[in-house]
Parts: C-alpha cells; sequence; structure tokens
C-alpha cells in the first residue's frame, strides 16, 4: 500500500463519515414550518430597512400578541331564548 492509496481511503472514509453525519437528520423537521414566513419577513425588513432592533421587537409583539390570544378564556355563551335548547 502507497501512500497515494492509503490517502485515498482516509480520503474516501472521510466522506462517507461526514455524509452519514450529514444526511442522518434528512427528514426528520418539517421544511414548512408555520413560522417560516414570520421569520422571513423580518429578515426582509431588517434588511431592506436597516433597522434590526425594531425589525426583533416587532416579531416579538407579535408573539406575545399569538400567546395573549391563546390563553383568553372564550366569550360566555349567550343563553339560549325562551322556548329553544
Amino acid at each position: 500500500m502507497g501512500p497515494t492509496t492509503r490517502a485515498v481511503g482516509g480520503a474516501a472514509l472521510l466522506a462517507l463519515v461526514a455524509g452519514a453525519l450529514f444526511f442522518q437528520d434528512l427528514g426528520r423537521y418539517p421544511l414548512l414550518d408555520p413560522d417560516e414566513a414570520r421569520h422571513a419577513e423580518v429578515a426582509r425588513e431588517m434588511a431592506a430597512t436597516a433597522e434590526h432592533l425594531r425589525a426583533q421587537v416587532e416579531q416579538q409583539l407579535h408573539r406575545l400578541e399569538a400567546l395573549a390570544s391563546e390563553l383568553e378564556p372564550p366569550p360566555p355563551a349567550e343563553p339560549a331564548p325562551d322556548g329553544e335548547q
């Protein structure tokens, strides 16, 4: 075995291990995450306006509004009119 054969074998082994590590999580997470559009919009705003802090604060406000809407109790049910169930 010469040094070139050993180098090619080492490179092939390295490529095999790197490929296995790279592709092991493929398909584990969804590509179309519901928050993906929001993150893209914040990044677009940051690039367009160069106001990085304002875009990030607005994103946090949207998250807080969504959380508050989930925590808000539903409105009370209206009583049924007389004679109806």
